[in-house]
């Protein structure tokens, strides 16, 4: 999506409990190159050399149909 002139990258997690962490922690090292490679890639393709400014967000679901609670972390690998 685009945030004014900023490209956000969103990625989408869901748990039905934290009993294993919640969406955020399921985002291993591995995991968050490949989503920055792949957004790098859309980017060339798209824009060209010059790479415009962008961010990853985490949009994390826990619960189930009943009962859930949703957690927008913008610019979630950010140091």
């Amino acid at each position: 999506m685009l945030d004014g002139e900023t490209n956000v990258f969103i990625e989408v997690r869901y748990r039905r409990s934290l009993r294993f962490g919640g969406g955020l922690e399921s985002i291993t090292d591995r995991k968050r190159n490949r989503l920055i490679r792949t957004a790098a890639n859309f980017l060339v393709k798209r824009s060209g050399p010059a790479e415009p400014p962008c961010r990853f967000d985490v949009l994390a679901i826990t619960g189930n149909t009943e009962t859930y609670s949703i957690d927008w972390i913008a610019d979630a690998f950010s140091a």
